[in-house]
Parts: structure tokens; C-alpha cells; sequence
């Protein structure tokens, strides 16, 4: 494997892997925030009980105040949890298509000459060569392919080029 294409794979993996981390960093700091919200929170219900009128009227705009600070914090674990859980599955689906790219290329190493036409002949739809410049057009363009059947042998023909 070129070491262009190995070390630009690193980097995309460090870049996945590095945005799991600060999510998982900052999910474990607001999860233990949000658990001393609750704690004050507890608290200062407690303290309700042995506090005046005037006192309790403070007591319950310090406890509607955490409230919300609560509910926002509440929002952004759901939001952290589901981007951790996105880059999680993002880890494997790259993961999933580097075992996919590296099988393919030890695969085509391994083939035959004429296995080698024939995937050719499955990802290009055609070559157009104007004398100065070869042009390769991909089946992925249309998303059509017109493949022969896999039993008839592959032989290069005259008609094969153009």
C-alpha cells in the first residue's frame, strides 16, 4: 500500500477517533455537572422544609433557576450521546470499508490476467482515447452496468477498445 494512501487513512482514522474522544471527554464533565445540579437541587428541596416565607420564595427561584440549567444540560447528554454513538458507528462503517478496500486490493494482486479484465470490465463503462488524452468513463456515473454473464469466458476482442 502507498504510503500517501496509508498515511491519509491514519489521519481520517485520528480525526474519527479524536472526535469520539473530545465527545467522551465532554459527556463524563457534563454528566458529572449535571449530577451536581441534581445534588443542589435536592438540597435546597430540603431546606424548603425549615426555611421561611421570605427565604423560601429565594429557596424557589434558586431551585426553578437550576431547573432549567438542569433541562439544558439534559439536552446536550442526549446531544453528546447521539454523536458519540454516530461517531461510534462512523469508527466501524470505516473500519468496515478499510478490511473491504485492503481484501479488494490483495484480491486483484492475487488474480488472474483475465479476472482482471473482467473486473475492469465491471467498474469502467468505457475508454475514449482523443490522440492526446485517455478518458474513463465509470459505471458509478449512471449507477447501470451491462456486465456479460460470469460462466462466459472473457477473451480480448478487436471490439473491446475504442
Amino acid at each position: 500500500m502507498p504510503a500517501e494512501s496509508r498515511l491519509s487513512r491514519m489521519q481520517t482514522k485520528k480525526v474519527i477517533s479524536g472526535s469520539k474522544e473530545g465527545y467522551d471527554a465532554e459527556l463524563a464533565l457534563l454528566r458529572e455537572k449535571h449530577a451536581e445540579t441534581e445534588e443542589r437541587i435536592k438540597r435546597l428541596v430540603e431546606s424548603l422544609s425549615v426555611a421561611s416565607d421570605t427565604s423560601a420564595k429565594y429557596v424557589m427561584e434558586q431551585i426553578d433557576a437550576l431547573h432549567q440549567e438542569s433541562e439544558t444540560q439534559q439536552l446536550r447528554l442526549a446531544e453528546l450521546e447521539a454523536l458519540t454513538e454516530q461517531s461510534r458507528m462512523l469508527h466501524q462503517e470505516f473500519a468496515f470499508h478499510q478490511g473491504m478496500i485492503e481484501s479488494f486490493a490483495s484480491a486483484v494482486d492475487s488474480a488472474t490476467l483475465e479476472e482482471k479484465r473482467r473486473l475492469l470490465r465491471t467498474i469502467v463503462k468505457k475508454v475514449v482515447w482523443d490522440g492526446k488524452n485517455a478518458y474513463v468513463y465509470l459505471f458509478a456515473e449512471d449507477g447501470e452496468a451491462d456486465l456479460p454473464p460470469i460462466d462466459q469466458p472473457m477473451y480480448p476482442l478487436g471490439e473491446d477498445s475504442e
